[in-house]
């Protein structure tokens, strides 16, 4: 067993434990503390750094480059986010116009175009698109499990 353990961020050797307090070594100096504020060291890994952007400037994003760079595809000749599945060209269609959206998503679901306004409208476009685009992708996804 190590007597190496982590104290505050700092590597120090464990001297003694008694009733719950232990005595440490750090820098060769010994200190009591709870035994409750240590953990064993792990030493530390060195990580590869961020990818950069074509700029030179660090991504601040949780999603990483590699993956942002194979979603932007050009479909169409134009540069889109999306998977490019079904569901994606049929939003595409819709070419950023939300009543032509809001009929589509009608038409492929089933549902009224009013119901669909009056649980959306409330929202920005953007945020009506992606809901828009959770109902048909939900509505794709019964249709391929009721034919299967």
């Amino acid at each position: 067993m190590s007597n190496l353990i982590n104290f505050n961020g700092k590597k120090a050797e464990l001297v003694a434990t008694t009733r719950g307090w232990s005595t440490i070594r750090i820098d060769g100096v010994e200190q009591k503390v709870r035994g409750s504020k240590l953990v064993a060291w792990v030493e530390p890994v060195a990580t590869a750094a961020k990818p950069k952007r074509e700029s030179g400037a660090v991504s601040k994003s949780v999603i990483r480059l590699e993956y942002k760079r194979a979603l932007r595809k050009k479909h169409d000749g134009v540069v889109t986010n999306d998977v490019g599945d079904a569901v994606a060209i049929k939003l595409r269609k819709a070419n950023g116009n939300l009543d032509a959206l809001y009929a589509m998503v009608a038409e492929e679901t089933g549902l009224s175009k009013s119901d669909l306004r009056s649980r959306y409208s409330h929202m920005n476009p953007g945020m009506q698109r992606m809901n828009l685009g959770n109902v048909l992708r939900g509505a794709a996804k019964k249709a391929r499990a009721k034919s299967a």
